[in-house]
C-alpha cells in the first residue's frame, strides 16, 4: 500500500530538524546544511517539499523523506512509517461541505443518504 505524505507534514518535520534553511519559491524546495557532512555549512542538501525527495550535492546520497528520517533519527523503516502515518492523519481536513461530499459520492456511483 502506498500513501502520499502531505507537503505540510514534510515541511513541519524539516523545519523541526534544521535551523538553517533556505526556501526556494516556485520549486517547492528547501536547501539545508547536509547532515552527511559534519561541520560543513558550504555543502547543501535539497529537499522537495511536494514529493519528499532529497539529494545531497557533495555525497551524492539521495532518497525519500522516510529514508532521511531513518538516518536522522537512527530508527527503523517501520518506525519512520509510523511517524509519518500518524503525522499525515493529524493533517487531514475533515471539514467538507455536505454538497461537496454528495457530489463526490455521486461521481463515484455511491448513493448518498443525507
Amino acid at each position: 500500500m502506498r500513501f502520499r505524505i502531505p507537503s505540510e507534514v514534510i515541511a513541519n518535520y524539516v523545519y523541526s530538524k534544521f535551523n538553517d534553511y533556505k526556501y526556494h519559491t516556485g520549486t517547492e524546495e528547501l536547501t539545508v546544511n547536509s547532515p552527511f557532512i559534519p561541520d560543513d555549512t558550504k555543502h547543501k542538501l535539497s529537499i522537495n517539499m511536494d514529493t519528499g525527495l532529497w539529494r545531497c550535492f557533495l555525497s551524492h546520497r539521495k532518497g525519500n523523506i522516510i529514508q532521511l528520517y531513518m538516518y536522522l533519527e537512527c530508527t527503523s523503516y517501520r518506525k519512520a512509517l509510523d511517524f509519518f502515518s500518524y503525522q499525515s492523519l493529524t493533517h487531514i481536513d475533515f471539514d467538507y461541505e455536505e454538497e461537496e461530499v454528495t457530489r463526490e459520492l455521486k461521481s463515484l456511483g455511491i448513493p448518498s443518504t443525507w
